[in-house]
């Protein structure tokens, strides 16, 4: 599996997606859609907790509610 770290640094430097409250993956920018190709279809309604290892779901899920609560766009949530 990709850990959440690898898929924030591939996201969040060059790209932006949309997350649901769920965390699945609702809306990607049209940047990301065309790095991404014909795989980009298969992101929407995805969870982004499913390309966490199933041991540290939890915690990512715990470290993303974190940061959406603090509602600022700066700092880490990976460890």
């Amino acid at each position: 599996m990709i850990s959440l770290t690898t898929i924030l640094h591939f996201v969040a430097p060059l790209d932006w997606s949309l997350l649901s409250s769920e965390l699945d993956f609702v809306y990607l920018d049209p940047v990301l859609a065309s790095h991404l190709e014909t795989q980009a279809d298969l992101l929407i309604g995805k969870s982004l907790l499913s390309f966490v290892h199933p041991e540290e779901q939890a915690t990512a899920r715990a470290d993303l509610a974190e940061a959406l609560e603090q509602r600022t766009m700066h700092g880490s949530v990976t460890r």
